[in-house]
């Protein structure tokens, strides 16, 4: 027999809608977390490989700005 399981109801933008305040900081911490990775790879890459990838140019600044964005969002007071 399938179980079934109950998924987060999905905007019509294709994204999932984040409500709870330490779920937004958690995900604001990963894309942080994700962003400093990709940093850090593409830095190695151009010290030892003397090549800068293009991605990570682009994806490492991006991942960075949305996270702090996202946190500082979470961090701020619901207006109501």
């Amino acid at each position: 027999m399938v179980e079934r399981r109950d998924f987060p109801e999905v905007a019509t933008s294709g994204a999932v809608e984040v409500n709870d305040e330490k779920a937004a900081t958690t995900d604001a911490n990963s894309m942080l977390l994700a962003g400093a990775g990709i940093g850090v790879i593409g830095v190695v890459g151009a010290v030892l490989g003397s090549a800068v990838c293009p991605v990570c140019v682009v994806a490492a600044p991006t991942l960075l700005g949305v996270g702090a964005y996202r946190r500082w969002r979470a961090s701020r007071p619901k207006r109501r």
